[in-house]
């Protein structure tokens, strides 16, 4: 029996206590969080030009809200003020992102994606997609389809429970 087959049998015990359950998940999550953080970085390294994981989320944060100011897209990128800035600035050095005055509010500025960011940013998704595909293909549709609602749940799950703690009031 593998390490895989001694997990599964694990999860359906009737031994198993909510907080050892708890914690099996925790682990989990945690090492596939890593394994994406890892795919991402290969997969998002190998672009020309090669993108940081935080780079390309805010170039999806971009694309998802146009015209936004650095400190929403520190929100967006749950990070501090001034990390979101330093990111902007090399996606502005990179060309794929510019900057423009708020007509609003002249003191503002706003990002946005240059046509270049927004090629690139379609091009890193893809790539990405690609790369999630060739892993999830032994898994089948059947299991991609179980795996896709338990990812979508868990994240609606967490969404709902750190909803007070991401709206940028850190």
């Amino acid at each position: 029996m593998d390490a895989g087959t001694d997990e599964a049998v694990a999860l359906t015990s009737p031994m198993l206590g909510e907080a050892d359950l708890t914690a099996l998940i925790d682990g989990d999550l945690r090492r596939a969080c890593l394994y994406l953080e890892t795919l991402d970085r290969r997969t998002l390294g190998a672009l020309a030009p090669p993108l940081t994981v935080p780079q390309y989320h805010a170039l999806v944060a971009l694309a998802r809200i146009p015209r936004q100011g650095v400190g929403e897209l520190a929100v967006q990128l749950l990070c501090a003020k001034a990390n979101a800035s330093g990111i902007a600035e090399r996606l502005v050095t990179l060309g794929l992102v510019e900057r423009a005055s708020d007509a609003a509010d002249a003191r503002r500025v706003l990002l946005s994606l240059t046509p270049v960011g927004t090629r690139v940013l379609t091009h890193a998704a893809a790539a990405r997609i690609a790369a999630l595909e060739r892993l999830l293909a032994p898994v089948g549709a059947a299991g991609g389809a179980t795996i896709a609602q338990a990812v979508h749940d868990l994240a609606a799950l967490l969404a709902h429970g750190c909803a007070d703690s991401l709206d940028g009031s850190r």
